[in-house]
């Protein structure tokens, strides 16, 4: 999942994945960094542990989710910011954690309000 959404809509609860304590990788990576950005100060190493997941649940608390600590379909169209190419910052630094794929550059071009990334 990457910062950039295409569209005025979010995407549908299908498209977002369910990232919760014991996850690592891109994925974490992306949301540590739109924690940053969205004032929840935590460390971006790709590792979803205690400390992580308790930001997340202040988030949910405070944007008036159920805070369960994981991310998933209810969280991520309030985590995710918006990212131009040439932006800076924690958000940017959670587009650039994705990858660029040819299938999701594809789906962006087609309009479907699914996540991609600044490459889109």
């Amino acid at each position: 999942m990457v910062a950039v959404l295409l569209g005025p809509n979010t995407a549908s609860a299908a498209t977002w994945p369910v990232i919760a304590n014991g996850d690592s990788g891109a994925q974490v990576t992306t949301i540590q960094h739109l924690l940053n950005h969205r004032g929840y100060a935590t460390a971006a190493d790709g590792r979803f542990g205690p400390a992580t997941e308790a930001k997340v649940s202040a988030f949910q608390s405070a944007n008036g989710l159920t805070a369960d600590g994981s991310v998933g379909p209810l969280t991520w169209p309030k985590l995710v910011a918006t990212v131009q190419s040439g932006s800076t910052g924690n958000a940017a630094e959670a587009a650039q954690t994705q990858p660029a794929t040819t299938a999701t550059s594809a789906s962006a071009r087609s309009g479907s309000p699914r996540p991609c990334s600044t490459a889109c």
